[in-house]
């Protein structure tokens, strides 16, 4: 087991990646891996923490290793641990791409979660989150009917068990609303996400979580043509992602994407050219070639250079959709 101060260390780990300091909650998690390799013990949930903070960072193959490694040495006993981490696990293989393993990691998770826990406490705080992260898993499958249920049953769950301003109830709501986004039902989306905001501004005010809801909002006012009051949300949400998230953080690139977005729709050609080219800079750093959002970037950059008469440099970012290796090689051309 773990002495008093490493007790500490991972708990003050756990709580610079609450709030959004991964790098320094990876070098804890490391420091408190090399004492605990040399006094030969082995902690699943360092390594399942250590997990989530390269996962919150945006790096799923380092996060993937952490949480299988966890998988390894987790006890038979400790039921609620093995559910979180297998949900983890198809968290991780789902934002990877693997859609097959993160639905069979999903649904070892919902067996075990019924096998050993539902039957002796139908109220237990890991249903919720794990009810949400399956949630989350058949949304981003297209399956929104199947992820209402889910979201419905932690929302159902969280509200017996925590206080009304609770941050889970918030993650419940702010899910919700992004169903019913994604089924383009505006209203209901606003509904939820308002839910999850008047929770957040209350106990949330500098966590990621927060961003997103802000973020949300924006896109759906956007979606409903109302571009003033989203631009305006969606500057909140950018100014507290860069407050407390790297600069290469992949929800940085949906800040720069949207609000890229709303000056294109509001015609100001000039500020969507200036939040592209950051988003392809940037993505071209983080992203791998061919990858969605890269591609994405350059096709709107040269779009812009299009409207602005800039020729040669439309046709270089149009072109790049193709191998947007060009677009790195070029960066000290174009300014």
């Amino acid at each position: 087991m773990l002495n008093t101060d490493q007790i500490s260390l991972v708990t003050f780990a756990v709580v610079l990646r609450q709030f959004g300091d991964y790098e320094r909650a990876k070098k804890y998690y490391q420091r408190i891996s090399v004492r605990s390799r040399q006094q030969g013990l082995n902690v699943a949930q360092l390594h399942h923490n250590w997990g989530r903070a390269h996962f919150d960072a945006g790096e799923y193959n380092e996060a993937l290793a952490q949480h299988l490694v966890a998988l390894q040495h987790v006890m038979p006993s400790e039921m609620i641990g093995m559910v979180v981490i297998l949900t983890d696990i198809a968290a991780t293989y789902q934002a990877l791409g693997n859609i097959n393993l993160a639905e069979l990691y999903c649904h070892k998770a919902m067996m075990y979660l019924i096998k050993n826990i539902v039957s002796w406490n139908p109220l237990h705080p890991i249903i919720i989150s794990t009810c949400t992260k399956l949630g989350w898993f058949f949304a981003r499958t297209d399956r929104s009917e199947k992820a209402i249920q889910m979201y419905q049953k932690a929302l159902q769950v969280g509200k017996a068990t925590y206080p009304k301003d609770h941050p889970e109830l918030a993650n419940i709501y702010n899910n919700l609303g992004g169903v019913h986004k994604d089924m383009k039902k505006w209203n209901s989306a606003l509904y939820y996400y308002e839910l999850a905001r008047k929770i957040s501004d209350k106990v949330m005010i500098t966590s990621p979580t927060t961003a997103t809801i802000y973020n949300n909002i924006g896109v759906v006012y956007l979606s409903m043509n109302d571009l003033k009051v989203g631009k305006n949300y969606l500057y909140q949400a950018l100014k507290m992602r860069l407050a407390i998230m790297s600069e290469d953080h992949p929800d940085l690139f949906t800040s720069y994407a949207n609000i890229a977005d709303v000056h294109k729709a509001k015609h100001e050609i000039v500020l969507a050219r200036i939040w592209y080219k950051i988003l392809a800079t940037m993505t071209a750093r983080r992203l791998p070639v061919g990858h969605s959002i890269r591609i994405y970037a350059h096709l709107q950059l040269g779009s812009m250079y299009y409207l602005l008469f800039e020729w040669e440099k439309s046709v270089l970012f149009t072109r790049s959709r193709k191998n947007d290796t060009e677009f790195v090689q070029s960066r000290g051309k174009y300014g």
